[in-house]
Protein backbone atom coordinates (compact mmCIF):
# COMPACT_ATOMS: atom_id res chain seq x y z
CA UNK A 1 0.00 0.00 0.00
CA UNK A 2 2.97 2.29 -0.53
CA UNK A 3 2.27 5.63 -2.15
CA UNK A 4 -0.89 6.29 -0.14
CA UNK A 5 0.57 7.72 3.06
CA UNK A 6 -2.30 10.16 3.83
CA UNK A 7 -4.88 7.44 3.24
CA UNK A 8 -2.90 4.94 5.31
CA UNK A 9 -2.85 7.42 8.19
CA UNK A 10 -6.58 8.10 7.78
CA UNK A 11 -7.41 4.38 7.86
CA UNK A 12 -5.05 3.50 10.73
CA UNK A 13 -7.93 2.88 13.13
CA UNK A 14 -9.23 0.09 10.85
CA UNK A 15 -6.02 -1.94 11.29
CA UNK A 16 -5.82 -4.81 11.91
CA UNK A 17 -9.02 -5.54 9.97
CA UNK A 18 -11.81 -7.28 11.84
CA UNK A 19 -13.78 -10.19 10.38
CA UNK A 20 -15.49 -9.07 7.17
CA UNK A 21 -19.01 -9.69 8.43
CA UNK A 22 -18.57 -6.98 11.08
CA UNK A 23 -18.34 -3.96 8.70
CA UNK A 24 -20.94 -5.51 6.41
CA UNK A 25 -23.35 -5.83 9.32
CA UNK A 26 -22.50 -2.31 10.46
CA UNK A 27 -23.34 -0.90 7.05
CA UNK A 28 -26.56 -2.93 6.97
CA UNK A 29 -27.48 -1.44 10.35
CA UNK A 30 -26.80 2.06 9.01
CA UNK A 31 -28.99 1.31 5.98
CA UNK A 32 -31.77 0.09 8.28
CA UNK A 33 -31.50 3.31 10.29
CA UNK A 34 -31.75 5.25 7.04
CA UNK A 35 -34.87 3.32 6.03
CA UNK A 36 -36.66 4.05 9.33
CA UNK A 37 -35.41 7.59 9.94
CA UNK A 38 -38.42 8.93 8.04
CA UNK A 39 -40.82 7.53 10.63
CA UNK A 40 -40.27 10.15 13.36
CA UNK A 41 -40.40 12.91 10.74
CA UNK A 42 -43.67 11.52 9.37
CA UNK A 43 -44.98 11.16 12.91
CA UNK A 44 -44.27 14.82 13.65
CA UNK A 45 -45.29 16.34 10.34
CA UNK A 46 -47.35 13.75 8.49
CA UNK A 47 -46.47 11.58 5.51
CA UNK A 48 -47.21 14.33 2.98
CA UNK A 49 -44.41 16.57 4.28
CA UNK A 50 -41.63 13.98 4.31
CA UNK A 51 -40.76 15.04 0.75
CA UNK A 52 -39.36 18.28 2.19
CA UNK A 53 -41.36 20.77 0.14
CA UNK A 54 -41.29 23.32 2.97
CA UNK A 55 -38.34 24.55 5.03
CA UNK A 56 -39.37 23.06 8.39
CA UNK A 57 -39.96 19.61 6.95
CA UNK A 58 -36.77 19.63 4.89
CA UNK A 59 -34.73 20.65 7.95
CA UNK A 60 -36.06 17.72 9.98
CA UNK A 61 -35.45 15.31 7.11
CA UNK A 62 -31.83 16.44 6.68
CA UNK A 63 -31.06 16.40 10.41
CA UNK A 64 -32.44 12.84 10.54
CA UNK A 65 -29.47 11.76 8.40
CA UNK A 66 -27.49 11.76 11.64
CA UNK A 67 -29.37 8.65 12.80
CA UNK A 68 -27.55 6.18 10.49
CA UNK A 69 -24.22 7.58 11.71
CA UNK A 70 -25.30 7.17 15.34
CA UNK A 71 -26.35 3.58 14.65
CA UNK A 72 -23.08 2.80 12.88
CA UNK A 73 -21.10 4.48 15.68
CA UNK A 74 -22.75 2.33 18.35
CA UNK A 75 -21.96 -0.79 16.32
CA UNK A 76 -18.35 0.27 15.79
CA UNK A 77 -17.90 0.92 19.51
CA UNK A 78 -19.40 -2.44 20.45
CA UNK A 79 -17.79 -4.65 17.78
CA UNK A 80 -14.56 -2.84 16.86
CA UNK A 81 -13.66 -0.80 19.92
CA UNK A 82 -13.59 2.48 18.00
CA UNK A 83 -16.06 5.29 17.52
CA UNK A 84 -17.25 7.80 14.95
CA UNK A 85 -14.37 10.15 15.80
CA UNK A 86 -11.98 7.75 14.03
CA UNK A 87 -13.80 8.43 10.74
CA UNK A 88 -12.74 12.10 10.61
CA UNK A 89 -8.96 12.21 10.78
CA UNK A 90 -6.96 14.74 12.85
CA UNK A 91 -9.27 17.53 14.05
CA UNK A 92 -6.99 20.39 12.94
CA UNK A 93 -6.57 18.80 9.52
CA UNK A 94 -10.32 18.31 9.16
CA UNK A 95 -11.05 21.98 9.87
CA UNK A 96 -8.31 23.26 7.56
CA UNK A 97 -9.31 20.93 4.72
CA UNK A 98 -13.01 21.73 5.07
CA UNK A 99 -12.42 25.50 4.97
CA UNK A 100 -10.04 25.25 2.01
CA UNK A 101 -12.38 22.99 0.02
CA UNK A 102 -15.36 25.25 0.70
CA UNK A 103 -13.43 28.32 -0.50
CA UNK A 104 -12.20 26.58 -3.63
CA UNK A 105 -15.53 25.05 -4.62
CA UNK A 106 -17.55 28.21 -3.91
CA UNK A 107 -15.28 30.20 -6.22
CA UNK A 108 -15.68 27.57 -8.94
CA UNK A 109 -19.44 27.31 -8.44
CA UNK A 110 -19.93 31.07 -8.64
CA UNK A 111 -17.69 31.25 -11.69
CA UNK A 112 -19.57 28.50 -13.52
CA UNK A 113 -22.93 30.04 -12.63
CA UNK A 114 -21.86 33.43 -13.96
CA UNK A 115 -20.58 31.77 -17.12
CA UNK A 116 -23.98 30.13 -17.65
CA UNK A 117 -25.66 33.49 -17.09
CA UNK A 118 -23.78 34.81 -20.12
CA UNK A 119 -25.37 32.21 -22.41
CA UNK A 120 -27.37 34.03 -25.09
CA UNK A 121 -31.03 34.45 -24.19
CA UNK A 122 -32.14 32.38 -27.16
CA UNK A 123 -30.37 29.36 -25.69
CA UNK A 124 -32.05 29.62 -22.30
CA UNK A 125 -34.90 27.27 -21.50
CA UNK A 126 -37.82 27.11 -19.15
CA UNK A 127 -40.79 29.34 -18.26
CA UNK A 128 -40.78 31.90 -15.49
CA UNK A 129 -41.37 30.65 -11.96
CA UNK A 130 -41.83 32.20 -8.54
CA UNK A 131 -39.45 33.73 -6.03
CA UNK A 132 -39.87 33.19 -2.31
CA UNK A 133 -39.94 36.29 -0.06
CA UNK A 134 -36.28 37.18 0.33
CA UNK A 135 -36.49 38.10 4.02
CA UNK A 136 -38.02 34.75 5.02
CA UNK A 137 -35.54 32.87 2.81
CA UNK A 138 -32.68 34.76 4.45
CA UNK A 139 -34.00 33.97 7.93
CA UNK A 140 -34.02 30.26 7.17
CA UNK A 141 -30.51 30.33 5.67
CA UNK A 142 -28.48 29.52 8.85
CA UNK A 143 -30.74 26.57 9.73
CA UNK A 144 -30.70 25.34 6.16
CA UNK A 145 -26.90 25.50 5.89
CA UNK A 146 -26.54 23.64 9.20
CA UNK A 147 -29.03 20.93 8.24
CA UNK A 148 -27.37 20.45 4.84
CA UNK A 149 -24.01 20.14 6.61
CA UNK A 150 -25.43 17.36 8.82
CA UNK A 151 -26.72 15.49 5.78
CA UNK A 152 -23.52 15.94 3.74
CA UNK A 153 -21.26 14.97 6.64
CA UNK A 154 -23.36 11.90 7.44
CA UNK A 155 -23.06 10.55 3.90
CA UNK A 156 -19.34 11.25 3.80
CA UNK A 157 -18.69 9.57 7.16
CA UNK A 158 -20.42 6.39 5.98
CA UNK A 159 -19.26 6.18 2.35
CA UNK A 160 -15.86 7.89 2.42
CA UNK A 161 -15.11 7.40 6.11
CA UNK A 162 -16.15 3.94 7.19
CA UNK A 163 -16.29 2.19 3.82
CA UNK A 164 -12.97 3.51 2.55
CA UNK A 165 -11.18 2.78 5.81
CA UNK A 166 -12.46 -0.78 6.02
CA UNK A 167 -11.72 -1.52 2.36
CA UNK A 168 -8.26 0.07 2.52
CA UNK A 169 -7.37 -2.19 5.45
CA UNK A 170 -8.11 -5.24 3.27
CA UNK A 171 -7.26 -4.41 -0.35
CA UNK A 172 -4.29 -2.82 -2.07
CA UNK A 173 -6.11 -1.76 -5.22
CA UNK A 174 -7.22 1.86 -5.34
CA UNK A 175 -10.04 0.76 -7.65
CA UNK A 176 -11.52 -1.20 -4.75
CA UNK A 177 -11.17 1.09 -1.73
CA UNK A 178 -11.93 4.21 -3.79
CA UNK A 179 -14.18 2.80 -6.50
CA UNK A 180 -16.52 0.52 -4.55
CA UNK A 181 -17.80 3.23 -2.14
CA UNK A 182 -18.33 5.57 -5.11
CA UNK A 183 -20.31 2.92 -7.01
CA UNK A 184 -22.43 2.15 -3.95
CA UNK A 185 -22.99 5.86 -3.40
CA UNK A 186 -24.15 6.13 -6.99
CA UNK A 187 -26.42 3.11 -6.73
CA UNK A 188 -28.36 4.47 -3.74
CA UNK A 189 -29.11 7.62 -5.77
CA UNK A 190 -30.73 5.56 -8.54
CA UNK A 191 -34.07 5.87 -6.74
CA UNK A 192 -33.95 9.67 -7.16
CA UNK A 193 -34.96 9.28 -10.77
CA UNK A 194 -38.50 9.09 -12.12
CA UNK A 195 -37.63 6.04 -14.21
CA UNK A 196 -34.77 3.76 -15.19
CA UNK A 197 -33.11 6.25 -17.52
CA UNK A 198 -33.47 9.15 -15.09
CA UNK A 199 -32.23 6.94 -12.24
CA UNK A 200 -29.14 5.97 -14.24
CA UNK A 201 -28.39 9.65 -14.79
CA UNK A 202 -28.50 10.31 -11.03
CA UNK A 203 -26.46 7.19 -10.29
CA UNK A 204 -23.62 8.11 -12.67
CA UNK A 205 -23.53 11.70 -11.44
CA UNK A 206 -23.48 10.61 -7.77
CA UNK A 207 -20.76 8.03 -8.46
CA UNK A 208 -18.63 10.78 -10.01
CA UNK A 209 -19.21 12.97 -6.96
CA UNK A 210 -18.25 10.00 -4.77
CA UNK A 211 -15.00 9.51 -6.69
CA UNK A 212 -14.17 13.21 -6.34
CA UNK A 213 -14.80 13.18 -2.59
CA UNK A 214 -12.94 9.91 -2.11
CA UNK A 215 -9.92 11.22 -3.98
CA UNK A 216 -9.81 14.26 -1.68
CA UNK A 217 -9.86 11.95 1.36
CA UNK A 218 -7.01 9.88 -0.06
CA UNK A 219 -4.94 12.99 -0.82
CA UNK A 220 -5.48 14.77 2.49
CA UNK A 221 -5.87 12.00 5.06
CA UNK A 222 -9.03 13.55 6.49
CA UNK A 223 -12.75 13.71 5.76
CA UNK A 224 -12.79 17.53 5.85
CA UNK A 225 -12.33 18.33 2.16
CA UNK A 226 -14.87 15.71 1.10
CA UNK A 227 -17.46 17.16 3.46
CA UNK A 228 -16.66 20.65 2.19
CA UNK A 229 -17.13 19.74 -1.48
CA UNK A 230 -20.28 17.75 -0.76
CA UNK A 231 -21.70 20.55 1.41
CA UNK A 232 -21.16 23.26 -1.19
CA UNK A 233 -22.64 21.06 -3.92
CA UNK A 234 -25.78 20.40 -1.86
CA UNK A 235 -26.10 24.01 -0.70
CA UNK A 236 -26.21 25.28 -4.27
CA UNK A 237 -28.51 22.42 -5.27
CA UNK A 238 -31.04 23.12 -2.50
CA UNK A 239 -30.85 26.80 -1.56
CA UNK A 240 -31.22 28.61 -4.86
CA UNK A 241 -33.16 26.70 -7.50
CA UNK A 242 -35.93 24.14 -7.25
CA UNK A 243 -39.27 23.08 -8.68
CA UNK A 244 -42.59 23.79 -7.01
CA UNK A 245 -43.74 20.88 -4.82
CA UNK A 246 -40.70 18.80 -5.82
CA UNK A 247 -38.72 16.67 -3.38
CA UNK A 248 -36.24 18.70 -1.29
CA UNK A 249 -37.50 22.03 -2.68
CA UNK A 250 -38.26 23.52 0.74
CA UNK A 251 -35.27 25.89 0.80
CA UNK A 252 -35.13 27.05 -2.83
CA UNK A 253 -35.30 30.79 -3.44
CA UNK A 254 -36.27 30.42 -7.11
CA UNK A 255 -39.01 27.91 -7.89
CA UNK A 256 -39.74 26.77 -11.41
CA UNK A 257 -43.34 25.73 -12.08
CA UNK A 258 -44.09 22.05 -11.74
CA UNK A 259 -44.04 20.21 -15.02
CA UNK A 260 -47.10 18.21 -16.11
CA UNK A 261 -47.02 14.61 -14.95
CA UNK A 262 -45.51 12.40 -17.61
CA UNK A 263 -45.30 8.64 -17.46
CA UNK A 264 -41.73 7.37 -17.01
CA UNK A 265 -39.89 6.34 -20.15
CA UNK A 266 -40.26 2.75 -21.34
CA UNK A 267 -36.84 1.73 -20.06
CA UNK A 268 -33.14 2.32 -19.95
CA UNK A 269 -32.98 2.86 -23.73
CA UNK A 270 -34.32 6.39 -23.28
CA UNK A 271 -31.08 7.25 -21.48
CA UNK A 272 -29.14 7.05 -24.74
CA UNK A 273 -30.51 10.19 -26.33
CA UNK A 274 -28.46 13.18 -27.44
CA UNK A 275 -29.93 15.60 -24.90
CA UNK A 276 -29.58 13.21 -21.96
CA UNK A 277 -25.98 12.40 -22.77
CA UNK A 278 -25.20 16.10 -23.22
CA UNK A 279 -26.80 16.89 -19.84
CA UNK A 280 -24.79 14.09 -18.24
CA UNK A 281 -21.55 15.35 -19.79
CA UNK A 282 -22.22 18.84 -18.44
CA UNK A 283 -23.02 17.42 -14.99
CA UNK A 284 -19.75 15.46 -14.96
CA UNK A 285 -17.79 18.55 -16.07
CA UNK A 286 -19.45 20.43 -13.20
CA UNK A 287 -18.30 17.80 -10.69
CA UNK A 288 -14.83 17.72 -12.19
CA UNK A 289 -14.49 21.48 -11.89
CA UNK A 290 -15.56 21.41 -8.24
CA UNK A 291 -12.98 18.69 -7.57
CA UNK A 292 -10.30 20.70 -9.34
CA UNK A 293 -11.22 23.86 -7.42
CA UNK A 294 -10.96 21.97 -4.12
CA UNK A 295 -7.58 20.50 -5.09
CA UNK A 296 -6.17 23.88 -6.06
CA UNK A 297 -7.36 25.37 -2.77
CA UNK A 298 -5.88 22.43 -0.86
CA UNK A 299 -2.68 22.49 -2.94
CA UNK A 300 -2.82 18.71 -3.27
Amino acid sequence: MSGHAPMRSFAAAAFPPVRLWVPIAGLALAELAFDVMWLPVAGLLGDARVAGTDAAALTLVLVAYALPVVALGLWMRRMQGRGVATLFGPAARVRADLVAAVKGTVIVYVGMTLALALVPAGMAEGPDGTIRPFASWLAVLPFAASAILVQSAAEELIFRGYMMQELFSRFRSRWIWLGVPALLFGSVHFVNGSGAADGLFYAIWAAALGLACGDLVARTGSIGAAIGLHWVNNIFAMLFFGTEDAVDSGYALFLAPAEPSVAPGPGIATFFTGQTLLDLALALVWVGNLWLGARIALRR
